[in-house]
């Protein structure tokens, strides 16, 4: 903290009261040097998690997202292989979607692009929601590893599914 006290501050002078000083500092290293794309990065999250409030609530609380029935919870979880696979020795949740061996064509197609959006963003804030609590538990970083395993794809991917990823 000490090392980037001042960028913290500058951040902080901005954004106001809206981030913890660890998550400013999040920013702070990852656009080391570059103040002005930390302050965008930032601002840009923020407005993300204003615009979808719904959804960071139902993460905070492990309820099912707004907007998906349970019929297409069921959908996703039958026809796109994701989910989490436990954490690294520091804390870091490992999240996998399994491209390859999703049927990504009839899941778009029954749900539209929109849905499985959703569902997508979802599981990032469900981990963000961990990596955030962790983080202040273990009094160090806890990063979203996030993995697209490519195995078994055929030659014609849906492209639908590549952009909302």
């Amino acid at each position: 903290f000490e090392m980037h006290r001042e960028a913290i501050h500058m951040l902080r002078q901005e954004l106001g009261d809206a981030f913890e000083d660890a998550s400013l500092l999040r920013y702070v290293l990852s656009y080391e040097n570059h103040p002005d794309q930390a302050l965008q990065a930032a601002r840009k999250a923020l407005q993300w998690r204003q615009d979808h409030q719904d959804l960071v609530e139902a993460a905070k609380q492990r309820k099912p997202p707004p907007g998906l029935t349970m019929q297409e919870l069921c959908c996703l979880q039958t026809l796109l292989l994701t989910s989490f696979h436990g954490a690294t020795n520091f804390g870091d949740p490992l999240l996998i979607i399994r491209v390859g061996l999703s049927n990504q064509t009839a899941v778009l197609d029954m749900m539209g692009e929109e849905k499985v959006e959703l569902w997508v963003n979802y599981l990032n804030e469900c981990s963000f929601q961990y990596c955030e609590a962790a983080t202040r538990k273990m009094s160090y970083f806890v990063k979203h590893i996030g993995l697209q395993d490519l195995s078994g794809m055929g030659m014609m991917p849906d492209r639908r599914f590549f952009r909302i990823l």
